[in-house]
């Protein structure tokens, strides 16, 4: 996915990216298939200092509210650590990170209870969510990503 090339969203990036410095938690909130993984894709990457760890955690694949908890343990305990939710949260704390928390919008309220919990308790952790919706999180600051347009006319020429 990555290996394609990025077009039509650099002020978008800016944005998520200066939202993510100033701000812990950021929701990219468009339709579907806008390119709201895309673009969280891009920001992890361009944003992620070799001290910081990238947690990658994906929702899709999650059938209800009931798998969010193994959806979080999953990505957190990717490097290899043992250990339940709050043990990898404790493990986390002050660490710089980065947690991507796609395709949020079929599991509102559970991936909104797991992401507060990381911004509370990972104090050195920032989130960046994707969904269709705001997760009514205090603090969330929302990106609005739209379809990109149609160039115009004589750009095609």
């Amino acid at each position: 996915m990555l290996g394609s090339s990025f077009v039509g969203r650099a002020d978008e990036l800016e944005d998520v990216r200066r939202a993510l410095q100033t701000r812990r938690l950021v929701t990219l909130v468009g339709e579907g298939g806008v390119g709201k993984t895309r673009l969280a894709a891009e920001a992890a990457r361009s944003m992620e200092p070799e001290s910081d760890r990238l947690v990658w955690v994906d929702l899709g694949r999650v059938a209800d509210g009931h798998g969010v908890r193994a959806a979080f343990e999953d990505a957190l305990r990717a490097d290899g650590g043992p250990g339940g939710f709050d043990e990898l949260l404790d493990r986390l704390g002050p660490e710089p990170a980065l947690v991507v928390v796609d395709n949020c919008e079929h599991v509102t309220p559970q991936a909104a209870e797991h992401v507060a919990l990381v911004a509370d308790r990972c104090r050195g952790a920032r989130v960046l969510a994707t969904s269709r919706t705001r997760l009514g999180i205090p603090g969330e600051r929302v990106v609005s990503l739209r379809p990109l347009g149609l160039p115009d006319r004589d750009v095609l020429s």
